[in-house]
């Protein structure tokens, strides 16, 4: 299987600070995106530590000896993310002036022919296969939740406040 990977981050329409973190390490077939939260106090700094916390975790992983099974991918996965969102919360607390700092993180794996994804927030992750663009994670908002819940339409996710 031929993989072709491409990282870029825009700063968006409303944001004058990019606060996107990018990450990826094709042998193992790690790929990461970070989003601070959206002009929130320290948000770059949020996502660089999401990513950096997810690189050492998989690689620990990766560069252990030993069969890396399904299970224990998909646990190392978790565990990355959880590891990422204790190092976040371990910044404000101590530094109190970045009370409140955060990052979506979205991380996929592709191992073996199979992919897994892990993911928090709304940074998602799609698959582009044949022409079609399918998304294949659902956002971790308030947003999200209205559009599940029959709320509003899926045209109004963009827009809504």
């Amino acid at each position: 299987m031929k993989i072709t990977s491409v990282e870029r981050t825009d700063v968006g329409k409303v944001r004058s600070e990019n606060q996107d973190s990018i990450f990826s390490r094709a042998k193992d077939g790690i790929y990461v995106v970070a989003d601070g939260m959206g002009g929130e106090r320290a948000g770059a700094e949020a996502s660089a530590q999401v990513v950096t916390t997810i690189e050492r975790v998989t690689a620990e992983f990766f560069n252990a000896p030993g069969e890396k099974t399904p299970v224990a991918v998909e646990k190392t996965l978790r565990q990355a993310l959880a590891d990422a969102n204790a190092d976040v919360y371990g910044i404000s607390v101590k530094e109190p002036d970045k009370a409140g700092l955060g990052s979506t993180g979205t991380l996929l794996c592709l191992y073996r022919g199979v992919y897994f994804v892990s993911h928090v927030g709304d940074s998602r992750a799609y698959l582009l296969r044949d022409g079609s663009v399918v998304q294949l994670t659902r956002d971790h908002s308030v947003v999200w939740a209205l559009y599940e819940n029959g709320l509003i339409t899926r045209d109004q996710l963009e827009t809504h406040k």
